[in-house]
């Protein structure tokens, strides 16, 4: 059964997701929320709200092993641990043979990238929170697997950024015009494809991460008294490196400071990024509250902490060259923004400890 917003309440209603009175008295809004594969909002203002996902068929066969059955997996495992079933949605079932997830709709709530959108700003608060969030599921998913006794195998994770020997214009079919241009710019810098394979090299295997971590799968409630956040998306979710994860929410600090320029055809980099409107200062303050509530719920000594910062960093630049090309979502980049955005990933990767000293942060 393919999901579309016509037979989505016929499906929920068939797997007792909903009862039939419900489904005669309740007015249901459905909203389509489809990215990588199919998902929708089930909602009808009188109760908790339903977020239905599904494989895309387009993408491959239905076999174990898909995208959604990793999340689903994620959140069995989150399901079992008091703390983390307060940052990830509760998961109402998997339907493996139809490879369909249902959750549980985490409503009013808005992601960071809206939140920032809409205000215009960085929030340290918000940002702490998420910092602390973060390293919350790094801790306890490792718990979750050392002490729980559970089954659940989750794929290793391994950017494909980190691979850039395989950017070449137009390798498939789908590549567009768009994303040609971004490999063409990445590849008249032979230092930075060079750097960008080296830190395959210092990829480490130290946790169960996201693989996907930016503020698009971060969800805040709406007019909470404090920071009420969900970490949504978990897709990618595999063994890897904490770091990357750590990379994900600096690079979208990092591309919204970008966002903020305004740019013009015959500027260059340094004349763009003076025209920026949220002040480096802000672009500091957040990426400090982030990283330090992330460090003080890691509980790392001062080596562990230097090592984590040296290859966050780095991972940071690697996926802003990842959002530029895949321009995809809320994080599109384009244009003149889209050469800064590079400019600045090959300068991060070039010298690592000043981009450290850029964004404000030290161990």
């Amino acid at each position: 059964m393919i999901l579309t917003r016509q037979n989505v309440l016929h499906y929920l209603l068939q797997a007792e997701h909903l009862g039939l009175e419900q489904v005669v008295d309740g007015r249901f809004q459905i909203a389509s929320r489809t990215s990588r594969n199919r998902a929708f909002a089930v909602s009808n203002g009188r109760g908790p709200g339903l977020f239905v996902k599904q494989y895309r068929p387009e993408e491959g066969h239905w076999s174990r092993g898909s995208t959604v059955e990793t999340e689903a997996a994620v959140y069995a495992l989150a399901g079992g641990s008091a703390r983390l079933a307060k940052l990830l949605p509760p998961l109402r079932g998997f339907d493996r043979g139809g490879q369909i997830l249902v959750l549980d709709l985490f409503e009013p709530a808005e992601s960071l990238r809206r939140l920032h959108v809409r205000t215009g700003r960085f929030s340290p608060p918000v940002l702490a929170a998420l910092g602390e969030a973060l390293a919350t599921c790094h801790v306890e998913f490792g718990k979750a697997l050392r002490f729980g006794g559970n089954e659940i195998a989750l794929p290793a994770h391994r950017p494909w950024i980190l691979r850039p020997d395989r950017l070449e214009p137009y390798r498939t079919p789908s590549q567009s015009v768009a994303q040609a241009k971004v490999v063409a710019i990445v590849q008249r810098h032979a230092d930075l494809i060079d750097r960008l394979r080296a830190l395959e090299a210092g990829w480490r295997v130290n946790g169960i991460i996201h693989g996907d971590m930016k503020w698009a799968n971060c969800l805040i409630a709406r007019d909470a008294s404090a920071p009420d956040l969900r970490l949504v998306d978990w897709e990618m979710a595999g063994s890897g490196d904490v770091a990357w994860d750590v990379a994900g929410i600096l690079h979208s600090c990092i591309v919204a400071w970008v966002r903020s320029t305004r740019p013009s055809a015959a500027d260059h980099a340094e004349a763009i990024a003076a025209t920026a409107t949220i002040p480096l200062a802000d672009l500091q303050g957040a990426a400090r509250s982030f990283f330090g509530a992330y460090l003080d719920r890691i509980d790392l000594d001062a080596v562990a902490a230097a090592g984590l910062l040296s290859r966050a960093v780095p991972y940071a630049a690697a996926r802003i060259v990842q959002t530029a090309f895949e321009g995809a979502g809320g994080d599109t980049l384009v244009d003149a923004h889209l050469v800064l955005a590079l400019q600045l990933s090959a300068n991060m990767l070039a010298d690592p400890e000043a981009a450290a000293g850029f964004l404000g942060l030290e161990t």
